[in-house]
């Protein structure tokens, strides 16, 4: 009888084995949820949503976006870490959030925690005002917030991504004391800047470019090293003497431990659906450059962009 039960448990665990190795084969074989750590409307949600659409066409299963907000993104991404290792839950974020936050939080995980797919391409930040906001470039905000400290009101997520590209800005204008405002995500920073609850904010291009079409919002500075093609008129923060630099690379990674094979299909996917003309069309309407990096450039990159938060964060005291 024992060996009966033996046999009956050795098969049970052969056929569980066996269902899990044709899943992964077949992988996928059911929708994907692609998690947002940000509200809709911004640079996150509309990258992702542009890459899901265009992947229709070269995964079987359709890319769910999901917006799950809060705690300056720690909620997106212990959601992720807790998630099983099949493929079937994304996170697309970038290393400036990813990197900071739990860094700053003192969270029990790290960027290192993850696994990295690839990257879909970059958005350079921009710093922006109300379109009848008094100030006509950078020079005249800085030399205000030097002659009146705490005056000009700067709308950040405090020791995130658009907080660290604050202290970026400051660290290579000398120094300046705004007053910060707190708000999460592009959405929302640009909300509150269109609304008179602050005078001045960053954004990804891809979330500007529709107010700057409106006319809603005048951009004094592009982030970038050099002139960005989706807005060749706007100067960057360098050619106005300031020698800072800031782009968001959007990268798909997922809970660590997931088979081989899945992570090469839907790396597979996703650079086909990157270099698919039309999504590269439908990226560049957003001001987003399409560019598929691999996991082990984009690690690099991570690797060095990390290097530069921490030494940020030092110099705040936001870390010892």
């Amino acid at each position: 009888m024992r060996k009966h039960t033996l046999a009956l448990a050795f098969a049970a665990l052969l056929f569980s084995a066996s269902a899990v190795s044709v899943e992964a084969a077949e992988y996928p074989v059911k929708p994907i949820q692609v998690i947002v750590p940000w509200a809709a409307g911004g640079g996150h949600d509309i990258s992702a949503r542009v890459i899901a659409e265009g992947a229709k066409k070269y995964l079987s299963e359709p890319m769910v976006i999901t917006n799950l907000i809060g705690a300056a993104g720690l909620n997106a991404y212990q959601k992720t870490l807790k998630s099983p290792a099949d493929g079937y839950t994304l996170l697309w974020e970038h290393a400036a959030n990813l990197i900071t936050t739990p860094l700053i939080a003192k969270a029990k995980f790290s960027w290192k925690d993850f696994e990295i797919i690839g990257s879909i391409g970059s958005t350079p930040l921009t710093i922006f005002v109300k379109n009848d906001a008094r100030w006509k470039d950078m020079s005249e905000v800085i030399a205000e917030m030097k002659a009146k400290p705490g005056q000009v009101r700067w709308c950040t997520t405090p020791n995130s991504a658009s907080g660290f590209s604050l202290y970026a800005v400051e660290e290579a204008a000398g120094g300046f004391t705004p007053l910060m405002v707190p708000s999460q995500g592009d959405k929302n920073r640009i909300i509150s800047v269109l609304g008179g609850n602050s005078d001045i904010a960053t954004a990804g291009i891809s979330s500007i470019v529709p107010y700057m079409k409106s006319g809603d919002v005048r951009v004094l500075a592009m982030l970038s090293k050099e002139r960005s093609p989706f807005a060749p008129e706007i100067p960057t923060l360098i050619e106005q003497g300031i020698n800072s630099t800031t782009e968001y690379m959007f990268c798909i990674l997922v809970p660590k431990g997931i088979p081989d094979n899945i992570k090469k299909t839907l790396a597979s996917a996703m650079e086909k659906t990157v270099n698919d003309s039309d999504v590269v069309e439908s990226l560049a309407r957003q001001g987003i450059a399409a560019k598929w990096r691999d996991s082990t450039e984009t690690v690099n990159i991570w690797e060095e962009e990390g290097a530069m938060y921490v030494r940020l964060a030092k110099a705040h005291k936001l870390i010892r």
